[in-house]
């Protein structure tokens, strides 16, 4: 099927339907009804299409407009794109690629799908009709280079500009492309994009995202590596070109920055916060970070700079936890973090991880219990699962069931997966539950009204159980 066009080929990067409100990221996939994000890597690739003459890309994101998947379908097919690029979520990579077919098979129009799962199994998924190609790894240079050579050439196919490597097409496979260099990178395309449609917890709109590093050297058990362990950094300058663009030209009021580890170097925090106030951009940003790293002089800069909540990665109350799951220097707990960054104004939400295989009771409650004393101002608590690419999924075959299409990854254990799903409930219900929290969101309830009481919905969903033991949504 030709692909490229004398008179231009129209790209369409594509966040397709969902059965409930989900924020695909390559490398994980959120469920949640309250806050929705841009999708990211849909926009680095418009951005990498809006380098390429001749080229006119859109995004649709089905997921912020909430569309069906037939209303989807009527959607790329009045906008008659020569070329479609979807994202195939985690949990949601059984839909995405059966949308993906559906796309090939009524639309007539050549797939590309990209995301942490296609990645790994390439193969699988273009046996499924999923997609005519799938761009591996990090896909922004490779589909730039690819665009190039389809617009040079007027009617070919993929076939016949297939690279060597970063896209695998049925019968030929390929290696992921050598990372790019970050300051290369396109500017995500954020005037394709309806920004009065997403936003975070609490946190004022316009909402957007940005990613100014890729890669983590620690090596968690529960933990995806999917840009490797190496940290590739964007300058400060270039990501204060980002922001400068998205306050000034899109008025975004607080961004959300998607880094593994934001905070891994201090002194760039510390650059990036002068460039900040020197600049003066004047936005609201969050960050996640470890449980070491931030002191009180640098929580106060961040804090000066716009900084307004960090999330934590604590996982778990028990030293000996924290080590089985090789969190490197976060084996002591995260008190100075946690009031530094309180101490400057800063909200902290904790994550958390329950269910572990060797989670005992008291360990458990000693997670519940750290949670309180570090008087937390949100905690999001997730069950252990065994995704690909992680230590928790290289256990024996007979502890873990793992199904590509549709998707399914879970431990064997029926007593594992209740006590859970248990333990999630309780500890929602022990931290919320207090009268400190419920006052502050007694308070938000009349600053902001509809906000306040979409979180206290979730909220109560988490304290009953979910049909079947499904994965529950995320509460921030």
């Amino acid at each position: 099927m030709g692909i490229g066009a004398s008179n231009g080929m129209r790209v369409l990067l594509l966040n397709p339907p969902a059965q409930e409100r989900i924020n695909r990221r390559f490398r994980c996939t959120y469920r949640a009804r309250h806050f929705l994000f841009p999708p990211l890597e849909m926009l680095l690739l418009a951005g990498a299409a809006q380098r390429v003459p001749a080229v006119e890309p859109r995004l649709l994101d089905a997921v912020a407009d909430q569309l069906t998947p037939e209303a989807t379908l009527d959607a790329v097919r009045k906008f008659s794109p020569s070329l479609v690029v979807y994202l195939g979520g985690n949990d949601s990579l059984g839909d995405d690629v059966a949308f993906g077919r559906r796309i090939r098979e009524q639309v007539d129009v050549p797939v590309l799908v990209t995301g942490y799962m296609p990645t790994l199994y390439p193969a699988e998924i273009l046996e499924a009709g999923g997609a005519d190609g799938v761009l591996l790894g990090e896909p922004e240079r490779v589909f730039e280079d690819l665009l190039i050579q389809l617009s040079r050439q007027p009617g070919a196919s993929l076939v016949d500009v297939v690279p060597d490597a970063g896209l695998a097409l049925p019968g030929k496979p390929a290696p992921s492309a050598p990372p790019p260099d970050m300051d290369e990178l396109p500017a995500p395309a954020y005037d394709l994009a309806p920004l009065s449609l997403y936003g975070d917890f609490f946190l004022p709109r316009p909402f957007a995202v940005l990613q100014t590093s890729r890669g983590c050297p620690f090596s968690c058990s529960y933990c995806v590596h999917p840009h490797g362990k190496q940290v590739r950094a964007r300058s400060v300058e270039n990501v204060l070109d980002d922001v400068r663009r998205l306050v000034h030209h899109q008025s975004v009021r607080t961004i959300r920055f998607e880094d593994d580890l934001f905070t891994l170097s201090p002194q760039r925090v510390r650059d990036f916060c002068q460039g900040l106030l020197e600049r003066e951009l004047n936005v609201s940003w969050t960050c996640l970070a470890r449980p070491e790293g931030i002191d009180r002089e640098l929580a106060e800069l961040m804090a000066r700079a716009g900084c307004v909540r960090v999330y934590v990665g604590i996982e778990s109350g028990s030293s000996r936890v924290r080590k089985e799951l090789q969190r490197g220097g976060g084996a002591e707990p995260p008190h100075p973090v946690v009031h530094a960054l309180a101490a400057a104004g800063i909200e902290v939400a904790g994550f958390f991880i329950v269910g572990l295989p060797s989670e005992s009771e008291e360990e458990f409650n000693a997670s519940v219990n750290l949670a309180i004393e570090l008087d937390l101002d949100y905690v999001v608590v997730s069950r252990a699962r065994p995704y690909p690419g992680t230590d928790l999924f290289d256990r024996p075959p007979e502890e873990v069931e793992f199904k590509l299409l549709p998707f399914r990854t879970r431990f064997t254990d029926p007593v594992m997966a209740e006590t859970s799903e248990r333990r999630e409930r309780a500890f929602y219900r022990r931290f919320y539950l207090r009268p400190r929290i419920l006052k502050t969101l007694y308070r938000r309830l009349f600053r902001e009204p509809r906000a306040t009481a979409a979180a206290l919905t979730e909220l109560a969903r988490s304290f009953v159980p979910a049909e079947g033991g499904a994965v529950r949504e995320d509460l921030i």
